[in-house]
């Protein structure tokens, strides 16, 4: 009883939801606390690790943190077999080194941003008969959207979006769309990604150019 209760105040992500912290970006080979911030940066601590995105999302995911882990000043140590991994117990600064080139990644100043909890949040009414609703939005960006072939209509799944800094919970879907530009030939099928909550349509992202919703959030489809 007395491990449970130490691990879980070593580790009090085991219990709670997806934490996302809005952090201070940095990248060098010097040592951490020499960096510069470059940009902007999100860390999010899932269960047992933590995935951190760079300015150019790309994400670098931690090994599972676990009552086996070092401890030394607060920090929490994990690594494998290419880089070292830091977190502070506090949140507010993760680190990771590469073993070989002694790259640092730094995020640092991190505040909480938002929780997450898929199980417990109000995500609205499933949408139903939501395609005519996209279709209609198409009919207004498209070229030609009476030449518009449409596919692979996913399932409606729980998502959320950032709207002026708060959290929009509902249902996202993803489709493919194929229509003629202004010189009358098809330009190939494209994936879109559209977002409703109790079923308005509330936004759609074109999942070709970008993979990003919001911050942190990358688009997943469910088919």
């Amino acid at each position: 009883m007395e491990k449970i209760i130490y691990c879980l105040l070593l580790f009090p992500f085991f219990v709670f939801a997806d934490d996302f912290y809005n952090c201070k970006y940095a990248m060098g080979i010097e040592t951490e606390e020499n960096l510069n911030y470059l940009a902007n940066g999100t860390v999010r601590v899932t269960n047992d690790r933590f995935v951190a995105q760079d300015l150019t999302h790309k994400e670098h995911k931690s090994p599972k943190f676990t009552e086996f882990t070092e401890f030394a000043d607060n920090l929490s140590i994990a690594e494998d077999s290419e880089k070292v991994y830091v977190l502070a117990n506090d949140r507010t600064k993760y680190v990771i080194t590469t073993k070989i080139s002694n790259l640092v990644y730094k995020w640092g100043n991190c505040t909480l941003d938002l929780s997450i909890d898929f199980e417990n949040e109000k995500f609205g009414n499933k949408p139903v008969n939501f395609f005519p609703k996209i279709k209609s939005y198409f009919r207004d960006v498209l070229k030609d959207p009476d030449s518009a072939k449409y596919s692979n209509i996913s399932k409606p799944q729980k998502d959320f979006i950032i709207e002026y800094g708060e959290v929009v919970t509902g249902y996202s879907v993803c489709l493919y769309v194929n229509a003629k530009n202004s010189f009358g030939s098809y330009t190939g099928k494209k994936l879109y990604w559209a977002f409703l909550k109790d079923n308005k349509l509330l936004r759609v992202n074109d999942a070709q150019d970008s993979i990003v919703i919001t911050r942190w959030h990358n688009i997943s489809c469910s088919y």
